[in-house]
Order: C-alpha cells, then structure tokens, then sequence
C-alpha cells in the first residue's frame, strides 16, 4: 500500500465507524472461498473443560468449535517451528556434522590464539 492507499483506508473506517447505516443499506452477498477438505474430530473433555471454553470462546466473539480449531492450529504450527520436530533428518544431520567438528573445535580454543 502506498500512502494514498493508506489514507483513503483511513479515511473509509472513519467514515463506517461515525456513520449510521440503514438495514436496507445492507445487502447479501455470496464469497467463493476455496475449501481445503477438511475431517470432523470427536474430541472428549470434562464438562468444566467445556463450559470454560465456551466463556472463552464467548469473551473472543467465537464459537466453541472455532476457539479450538484455532488454538489446536497455533499449536501444530508452533511444534513445527520447534528444533528436532519439523525435520527430524535435518537436526540429525546437523547434530552429527557439530559432533563430527567439535574435537577440531575445542582443540583449537585450548591452544590459544595463533599468531600468523
């Protein structure tokens, strides 16, 4: 965005933020949005579980469904980015290339400096 962008933007939610509009204003419309397929998962928990989400989810403007949705998505994602889970092969390898030069490594810190 550019700065026109910007304060045409600006300008917009101040406008829909101080303006009263009329229901009749207002009007369906349809939004194609791609769907990824999706599965259900059944998912039991203790009923003070239950309710304390649903106060959550209720506090946030969500349903249940979607408070959880969200929250189990924001986990797996940051598992990811978790050393040693996203790429097991990865870290082994690296793992074993740092253990491989560390001898080399810690040899050349205990002699002290060289001078060339």
């Amino acid at each position: 965005m550019n700065q026109h962008d910007d304060e045409k933007a600006e300008e917009d939610r101040n406008y829909y933020d101080t303006t009263e509009l009329p229901l009749s204003a207002l009007r369906r419309v349809s939004v194609n949005r791609p769907r990824r397929p999706q599965e259900a998962f059944a998912l039991r928990l203790p009923p003070d579980a239950v309710e304390e989400l649903r106060q959550q989810a209720e506090g946030r403007g969500l349903g249940v469904t979607q408070l959880v949705r969200e929250w189990i998505l924001e986990r797996l994602e940051r598992e990811r980015r978790r050393p040693g889970t996203a790429d097991v092969g990865v870290w082994d390898r690296t793992r074993a290339a740092v253990e491989e030069l560390l001898p080399e490594i810690v040899a050349r810190v205990s002699s002290g400096p060289t001078v060339d």
